[in-house]
């Protein structure tokens, strides 16, 4: 997929005469297979308008958090639930046979997302980080550990680098996961038990060498992370 056209209607998309045009093509071209690599692309691309970068950021977040999952396959979604989902993606609920599909990203796209996404919040700042934190919490709700069982080994990787930056990123994208399971019954804690027998260990160890070895502001910040993952995996059962 060609970049400018869509890094022009990104930008246009800022601009109160044209936004309404831009946010008509764009609903058509985001269902074109590519769409996500593009976007991701263009968030990457430090020659491209900040502004484009960060409306492609914000439209991947939307994008994501509602066509990332078919409504037939959400576990426990209510007709309301369904119908919100329907109008925020400005489509009518299909009439009928329960079996027809609205629109989903493709298999490919949703597998390049998996494999790439935290890579891309690790070369972002904020306000792009931020979006992009959010897109991934969206995919870990739907997909963990099912269907996305490479992304502790993803986590662990960025966990035990030197690259004090992609620890930082991890953690950040890490407790997202924690908090979909803060408040789960104990029952239905499995698949975060399983992963804090791994990681947990991991993050003690990170922990103890940034608080003997790094007193910087950002060593502060990791520090500060680690132990809200640990109290939001720990709070209900020592409440």
């Amino acid at each position: 997929m060609d970049l400018a056209p869509v890094v022009e209607t990104l930008k246009a998309t800022l601009s109160p005469q044209l936004r309404q045009q831009a946010e008509e093509k764009l609903s058509q071209i985001c269902k074109s297979n590519g769409f996500i690599p593009c976007l991701v692309q263009i968030i990457l691309n430090g020659q491209c308008d900040m502004g484009a970068r960060q409306a492609g950021a914000i439209y991947l977040k939307n994008h994501i958090n509602t066509y990332w999952s078919d409504y037939n396959e959400l576990k426990g979604t209510t007709n309301s639930d369904v119908m919100t989902l329907v109008n925020a993606a400005n489509v009518s609920k299909p009439a009928g046979d329960s079996s027809q599909k609205l629109f989903v990203v493709s298999d490919p796209d949703k597998d390049y997302l998996r494999n790439v996404i935290i890579d891309v919040v690790i070369r972002t700042k904020d306000p792009l980080r931020c979006q992009l934190i959010t897109t991934a919490g969206t995919m870990i709700k739907t997909d963990f550990p099912s269907k996305w069982p490479q992304f502790i080994n993803q986590i662990h990787t960025c966990l035990s680098t030197d690259n004090i930056d992609a620890c930082e990123s991890a953690l950040l994208i890490f407790y997202t996961l924690v908090q979909h399971y803060e408040y789960k019954k104990t029952e239905d804690r499995g698949p975060i038990d399983e992963v804090m027998l791994v990681v947990l260990p991991l993050l003690h160890q990170r922990f103890m060498q940034l608080f003997t070895h790094n007193d910087s502001d950002q060593s502060a910040l990791i520090q500060k992370q680690i132990l809200k993952i640990f109290h939001a995996y720990t709070q209900v059962c020592f409440s």
